[in-house]
C-alpha cells in the first residue's frame, strides 16, 4: 500500500516477528528501534487488539521522527523517554490505561480526514487501509495538518518500576 502510493519510499521492517497484540513487545521494540533511523523517519507501529474499535488513529510528532500508530499504548516507552514526568508520576499497575498530557516538544494528532486511506476501510485491516496510507501521504509531503485534528493528550501504559 505504502508503494502504491509512494514508490520513492523505503520500507523497513524490523520487526514482524512481534507476537500477536503484544502492545509491550511492540512498545519496546519502537522505543528501542527508532533512535537508529535517519531523521523524519516515518514509523508504522500496528498492534491493534482495538481494530474495528473506537479507539483514535494517531500521529505522534516528535523532534526527530513520526509515529503512525492506534492510540493503544504502544507509545508508552517512547512517551517516558521524552516526558520522563510521565514515568515520575506513573505509581499504577501494568496495563491500567490512564490519559496523560503530552509535552510541548510533542505534536499529537488524530487522523480524521478520509482523503488520505483506502477506501472502504476494512474492519480487520487499518494496517492497510489507514495506517500505511496516511504513512505513504505524509512521506509524499503531504502536510500533517491537512490529515488530521489536534489532540492535546494520548494514552500511557505503563508498569511499576
Amino acid at each position: 500500500m505504502i508503494l502504491t502510493i509512494n514508490p520513492e519510499a523505503i520500507v523497513v521492517d524490523i520487526c514482524n516477528s512481534v507476537e500477536p497484540q503484544n502492545i509491550w513487545q511492540a512498545a519496546f521494540l519502537s522505543s528501542a528501534a527508532y533512535h537508529y533511523f535517519p531523521e523524519g523517519t516515518i514509523h508504522v507501529v500496528v498492534i491493534d487488539p482495538g481494530v474495528g474499535s473506537q479507539r483514535k488513529t494517531i500521529i505522534l510528532k516528535i523532534p526527530v521522527a513520526f509515529f503512525v500508530t492506534p492510540d493503544n499504548s504502544v507509545l508508552s516507552y517512547i512517551l517516558d523517554e521524552l516526558c520522563p514526568s510521565f514515568a515520575k508520576q506513573a505509581s499504577f499497575v501494568a496495563l491500567k490505561l490512564e490519559q496523560k498530557e503530552i509535552g510541548s516538544t510533542l505534536e499529537a494528532v488524530t487522523i480524521t480526514n478520509p482523503d488520505f486511506w483506502r477506501q472502504p476501510v476494512s474492519t480487520a485491516f487499518h494496517g492497510r487501509d489507514l495506517f500505511a496510507p496516511v504513512a505513504a501521504n505524509l512521506s509524499s509531503g503531504v502536510a500533517l495538518h491537512n490529515i488530521r485534528e489536534s489532540i492535546g493528550s494520548l494514552f500511557g501504559c505503563y508498569s511499576r518500576r
